[in-house]
């Protein structure tokens, strides 16, 4: 992974420069900017706190942002990724619609992220100072994204879903080496374990491969949502399709319980 956006943009012709014209030979210098490769774990970290916002899962990106050290800011951390308001990101996971996350254009729409990012700048910069290093590259690249999408007019290239896309091929990637790694932790184990009595080792044997079972199943779910993604863009039901394959077990959890929660509240009210 790189991120671009070097201080200067293009390029220069040498002395014959111009038109082109005259058959004259000409020398383009084109500036990449900046590259750097990611270590493993902060791709894997920055990939789950993409997950997360895409979706509006509070809950991952409160634990991205704990690994990458600023627990505390996590919305503000998910809100200078975005360019857009923390309840903008949670509005995205309650409907399934991640068009809450683009700019609306709008003047009163730029006031408003203007304003807000006047009233926390002294967090932001704590945040800056606190977020592992890559990062800061990584806001300039999404920052220079945004600005050739909106000089481009290109609002309806579903960057997000493209994000989503590489952040569950890393995400499937790890699942799957999580799974081939616990497969032959079990044979190992299996075939060192030879004392015991029957049932003790049947237990043991059964919950082992229960793990794996689920293990896989992550797998399986990950590689179902990115295709998904790839047949069905567009669709009203993607981001809805997609959050509940690839949640977490302890998210989708904690999702479940929140929409239990609120449904026994509409009941009451209604009561």
């Amino acid at each position: 992974c790189g991120g671009g956006g070097g201080d200067g943009g293009g390029g220069g012709g040498g002395d014959g420069g111009g038109g082109g014209g005259g058959g004259e030979a000409q020398l383009v210098l084109l500036d990449h900017g900046l590259y750097r490769d990611l270590p493993r774990a902060f791709a894997l970290t920055y990939s789950r706190l993409w997950h997360g916002v895409v979706l509006g899962d509070a809950d991952a990106i409160r634990e991205a942002a704990e690994e990458m050290g600023v627990g505390q800011y996590y919305p503000l951390l998910a809100a200078m990724l975005t360019a857009r308001p923390w309840t903008d990101i949670l509005r995205a996971g309650d409907t399934g619609d991640a068009r809450a996350l683009h700019e609306k254009g709008t003047a009163a729409d730029k006031k408003q992220i203007a304003g807000y990012a006047a009233q926390y700048a002294k967090h932001i910069g704590i945040v800056l100072d606190l977020v592992p290093r890559p990062l800061l590259l990584l806001f300039k690249t999404n920052d220079c994204l945004r600005h050739a999408e909106r000089q481009l007019g290109a609002a309806g290239v579903g960057s997000f879903s493209i994000t989503l896309r590489y952040c569950l091929c890393c995400l499937r990637h790890e699942a799957r080496a999580a799974a081939a790694a616990a497969s032959a932790a079990s044979t190992a184990t299996t075939a060192a374990t030879s004392t015991g009595s029957a049932g003790s080792t049947a237990g043991v044997a059964a919950r082992r491969w229960l793990g794996i079972a689920r293990a896989w199943l992550a797998v399986l779910r990950l590689d179902v949502a990115m295709l998904l993604l790839r047949v069905l863009s567009g669709s009203a039901v993607l981001p809805r399709a997609v959050r509940a394959l690839s949640l977490s077990p302890a998210s989708a959890k904690r999702q479940g319980e929140r929409e239990k929660a609120s449904t026994s509240a509409v009941s009451v009210e209604h009561t």
